[in-house]
């Protein structure tokens, strides 16, 4: 196997500004449909639930997806990747080359998982590894041994359209859809500094994968008159069993709600807020984590309007949660 191919090693190809990324990024979507049973769990495990049961379909085939390339399992599982060259002087871990995304409506599941640049190389194998790990069973819950044998429907594989163009308002809201989970130092943190790292990381590692050196790229340390608002949100938190590790029981948590940003700084992340919604933020988007949508307001009024009330901890600038979840004394 030539893991090189798929390492952020490689030359890139192509040398593109920061704002004409969006019509050079690919993103390939493989998406299922399915009805569950009664007693499934849905609640925040779910994603490393349905991770776990794609995992093990693909290992059962360890087929190169193409000759001299990893297969899909190492491609998304196993393959070691190294971080991306450095973004705003600094070098960010390495990313997975896909995301996870959840919907739940009811008693009906919708799954998405979309690959990254050259990952699509792997699109039909997880397609069918992903029919095949519904049929073989998911966990039902977690610390339950139960299966639930799930039959896929609306199977498809597409390639996603380039991302909109956000409207030049003065009010961009991030609406975390699935929990945000941002690490410093084992400690779950939230703030403008690890909220634009973070975006710097997700937008430097999906570039890297589509062959895309961004020499122009701003260093999101210092943009310069940038307000971002956190009082809209409330964090979670729960845990989830590690396999690899005996069933060891993993912390996990995020953060959800509304974060409105504003300011004149809001130009320079502009094309990258323009696409979070294919690239998610944060750590865990492989469990479906850290999914955003973005709004657009005319003013601070209107954004703060749309925010939901009494939830959360009145943040200021900034709230710093231990990994486990509890507030720091």
């Amino acid at each position: 196997m030539n893991s090189s191919a798929f390492s952020y090693n490689s030359r890139a190809e192509t040398l593109c500004t920061l704002d004409a990324l969006s019509e050079h990024l690919r993103f390939t979507r493989i998406a299922a449909g399915c009805h569950l049973p009664e007693d499934f769990d849905t609640g925040h495990t779910l994603g490393g639930r349905i991770r776990g049961a794609l995992g093990r379909a693909l290992a059962r085939n360890l087929n190169p997806c193409w000759r001299g390339l990893p297969s899909a399992f190492e491609l998304l599982f196993a393959l070691p990747v190294v971080s991306p060259r450095p973004v705003c002087g600094k070098f960010f871990n390495p990313s997975r080359p896909y995301v996870l995304r959840l919907r739940t409506h009811g008693r009906v599941l919708t799954i998405e998982i979309l690959l990254f640049g050259r990952a699509a190389i792997a699109g039909r194998a997880v397609r069918d590894g992903l029919a095949q790990a519904l049929r073989n069973g998911v966990q039902v819950a977690v610390g339950r041994p139960a299966s639930a044998r799930l039959e896929p429907y609306n199977l498809a594989i597409d390639e996603l359209p380039v991302a909109p163009p956000l409207l030049p308002t003065c009010v961009h809201t991030l609406h975390l859809v699935s929990p945000l989970a941002l690490d410093r130092d084992g400690v779950r943190v939230l703030s403008a500094e690890a909220l634009l790292n973070s975006m710097a990381a997700r937008v430097s590692a999906v570039a890297a994968w589509n062959d895309i050196s961004l020499p122009d790229f701003p260093d999101f340390r210092h943009v310069p008159d940038l307000i971002v608002d956190f009082i809209g949100t409330r964090y979670l938190h729960w845990s989830r069993r590690r396999h690899a590790d005996g069933e060891r029981e993993v912390p996990m948590g995020g953060f959800l709600g509304s974060i409105p940003i504003s300011g004149p700084g809001l130009d320079v992340i502009r094309p990258v807020l323009r696409l979070l919604p294919f690239i998610s933020l944060g750590m865990g988007t492989v469990f479906g984590n850290g999914e955003v949508a973005v709004s657009c307001e005319d003013d601070m009024f209107a954004a703060h309007d749309s925010l939901p009330r009494g939830q959360g901890y009145p943040l200021g600038d900034s709230l710093r949660l231990l990994a486990a979840g509890q507030p720091n004394s």
